[in-house]
């Protein structure tokens, strides 16, 4: 990978974001004494807070100190599947995910990276049939991104649900490839926060497509099946899936150098066809799900 100038790191994506480096690491359960959450312990270096903006170094990522920086955080869900997101989204709720002092009606989990799923169907044209339109949910992922990001938290903006060129409403679903709309999404999304130093870009979550080379150019689906939002039932849909590299060419093109994180085959597991089918690119990391069922567990890594 060294090569590639580009890094793996494993997500634990189930209740957290777990990522570490290609070097050995040995993993305990151990409690933060400052604030009573739980963390896994490693040789890698602590980071506490947020220290972007980020480089990609052979296998490692750093920070702007030019150290390697190590993320460990949590998954905020919701605004994938809510125009109007799930629960509280003000500062005082998000800081319960970094560090603080515990007291009896909250825990503070010690993360220094929060993973922020989303929806390019809400982005781009709201909740039909109800008040959120493109616009409010453009404010709500703002007012969220802006709160974290003051309490010295990374971001991971994830491309969670794509609508499947339309035919997949109220936010969408998980489909095998990002589409068109995917585009217009980074290309808008990467305009904005480009300048936040602490913003990462998750090109897709989980994406499942049938080969290598759809993964990286694309390819057309017909007749494939899967869940939609809008009838909170199984849709079978036929569309144009567009390759990581669209992706990635369409982030650059806006001027973000932030990091961009990519997922592999298999829904986000699989990166063994990197050595022929590598993205081009910069600050380009690499993304595994290992989730523990069979197939995905470590004897097989």
């Amino acid at each position: 990978m060294a090569s590639y100038r580009k890094v793996v790191i494993s997500c634990i994506l189930a209740c957290a974001v777990v990522a570490v480096g290609v070097a050995t690491v040995s993993f305990a359960l151990l409690k933060n004494a400052g604030s009573g959450a739980y963390a896994a312990s490693s040789t890698l270096p602590y980071n506490a807070t947020a220290n972007g903006p980020y480089t990609v170094r052979g296998n490692r990522i750093v920070g702007a100190n030019g150290a390697q920086y190590i993320f460990h955080g949590i998954g905020r869900d919701g605004l994938e599947y809510n125009c109007s997101g799930e629960g509280p989204l003000d500062k005082q709720s998000l800081s319960y995910m970094g560090l603080g002092k515990n007291t009896s009606v909250g825990t503070y989990w010690g993360a220094n990276t929060v993973r922020l799923p989303v929806s390019e169907g809400f982005w781009l044209y709201g909740a039909p049939g109800y008040p959120c339109s493109a616009q409010h949910y453009h404010a709500v992922v703002a007012q969220t991104i802006n709160n974290l990001t003051a309490l010295r938290l990374n971001v991971i903006i994830d491309l969670q649900w794509v609508d499947a060129a339309r035919q997949s409403g109220q936010g969408g679903g998980q489909w095998p490839s990002p589409d068109a709309d995917s585009i217009t999404f980074w290309s808008q999304v990467a305009s904005l926060y480009k300048g936040y130093s602490n913003v990462l870009f998750e090109l897709y979550n989980e994406p499942y497509p049938p080969s290598w080379s759809c993964w990286v150019s694309g390819c057309s689906y017909t007749g494939v099946k899967g869940y939609s939002n809008d009838c909170n039932c199984n849709k079978t849909v036929s569309y144009n899936g567009l390759g990581m590299q669209a992706l990635v060419n369409a982030l650059r093109a806006s001027g973000a150098n932030n990091l961009v994180i990519v997922g592999g085959l298999n829904w986000g597991y699989r990166l063994g066809g990197l050595d022929t089918y590598a993205l081009k690119g910069t600050n380009i990391v690499y993304d595994t799900h290992p989730y523990p069922y069979v197939g995905k567990l470590p004897i097989n890594w």
